[in-house]
């Protein structure tokens, strides 16, 4: 392992989600996105694809409507098919899909990465596995989505998310050499595509904390980095203590919502080591202080129970990523790198307006003890030490 007197850069960028609007409430509002083609063979079944709008949650893509008659939404055959730049990314059973309560109409969620903003997504209804004629289809885009709000919007704050959104995924384009001839900013203003004023300094409210350290549930954090995906996906890698076994787990909670914790004991068994993944952390929430705590399992017997006797807990932030890049002076931060960090940064403080949403955490995790003994505390500075930049391997 290295020196861990001397400060390490593993490569770090965050990886960014999409929210946009609530589900639009019937008839369709402006909130679907505009239609770049429409299927001409609406068949007698009375299925069609009504309209696409930019998904709500964790991760960035479309929610796509169905309407269907009573008879065919529960075809034993029938299925939706997503593609985006041509290549599939779902198939769906009609009948599976939920009824959205706000339209009446079947459901699909699809996901997209964020350089792909100006790649088609397709949505299209067939009968059987053998037909090769949608019944319904519909195509667009998340720039074609964004554009039109800027243009028809009366949503200053609609307005100025959808453009950080576009600038995100052009340096996401960018950054991975992804469609750099078709960026998402295109038609954005110069003013509109700087990032030039977000500074490591900018950012220095964005920080993490060894809350309450207890080296016999968890010895040493030996890096916390992201990776860029369709969704925010934070990762501890952690060495265990003696007192952690079988009856404890990990969570992870902003105080108002719980994200899973994916355990993987694999990746680095030879060093000893347990990769920790943090998933489903929304545009809004991206700078929202998290909490990361060792606690009893729900089925065990031992008797803790909440935040503030978890034996184990630790406050971070995404947005330190942000940070943590612009503020390498090493030079391994590229200045691609640089200007992804800071159009992340942009992309969240304007989702956060848009939303009205907090930065803050609960109130219920103030206060919450921290007693160090001087090992402890050695162990907690290697943990800010090590807040790291990762590169973000684009996993698709």
């Amino acid at each position: 392992m290295a020196n861990c007197k001397r400060k390490r850069i593993i490569a770090a960028i965050m990886a960014l989600t999409v929210v946009a609007g609530a589900a639009p409430a019937k008839p369709i509002s402006d909130l679907f996105m505009p239609e770049l083609s429409v299927s001409a063979a609406e068949a007698s079944t009375g299925v069609k694809v009504e309209g696409m709008a930019v998904n709500v949650g964790g991760k960035l893509g479309v929610k796509i409507y169905v309407s269907t008659t009573a008879d065919f939404a529960y075809s034993s055959t029938a299925f939706v098919k997503v593609t985006c730049a041509g290549e599939e990314i779902d198939t769906v059973a009609l009948k599976t899909l939920p009824t959205d309560e706000a339209t009446g109409y079947k459901v699909l969620t699809a996901y997209v990465a964020a350089k792909q903003m100006t790649d088609e997504i397709k949505a299209e209804v067939f009968a059987n596995s053998t037909a090769t004629t949608a019944l319904s289809s519909k195509a667009t885009t998340i720039k074609a989505y964004c554009d039109y709000m800027i243009e028809t919007s009366s949503n200053s704050s609609l307005v100025a998310f959808c453009k950080k959104m576009l600038n995100y995924g052009a340096y996401a384009q960018t950054f991975f050499g992804y469609n750099t001839s078709k960026l998402a900013n295109a038609d954005l203003s110069a003013a509109d595509k700087s990032v030039a004023s977000v500074t490591a300094d900018t950012l220095s409210a964005y920080t993490n904390e060894v809350i309450r350290p207890n080296t016999k549930f968890v010895k040493a954090i030996k890096s916390f980095s992201a990776t860029l995906v369709e969704e925010t996906e934070l990762n501890f890698i952690i060495e265990e203590g003696e007192d952690f076994n079988s009856g404890y787990e990990y969570k992870c909670t902003d105080g108002l919502n719980n994200y899973e914790v994916e355990t993987d004991y694999e990746t680095y068994e030879k060093e000893g080591y347990t990769l920790l993944k943090i998933k489903g952390i929304a545009a809004k929430a991206l700078g929202k202080d998290l909490i990361l705590s060792v606690e009893p399992k729900s089925n065990s017997s031992t008797t803790t129970t909440t935040i503030e006797e978890a034996p184990f807990v630790v406050k971070f932030t995404a947005l330190s990523y942000a940070k943590a890049v612009l503020a390498d002076t090493t030079g391994y931060a590229s200045k691609s790198l640089k200007n992804l960090a800071a159009a992340f940064y942009l992309y969240n403080t304007h989702s956060v307006d848009y939303f009205d949403s907090e930065r803050t955490i609960s109130t219920k995790f103030q206060g919450i003890s921290s007693k160090y003994d001087e090992y402890e505390v050695n162990s907690a500075k290697a943990f800010l030490e090590t807040v790291t930049i990762n590169k973000g391997e684009d996993d698709e």
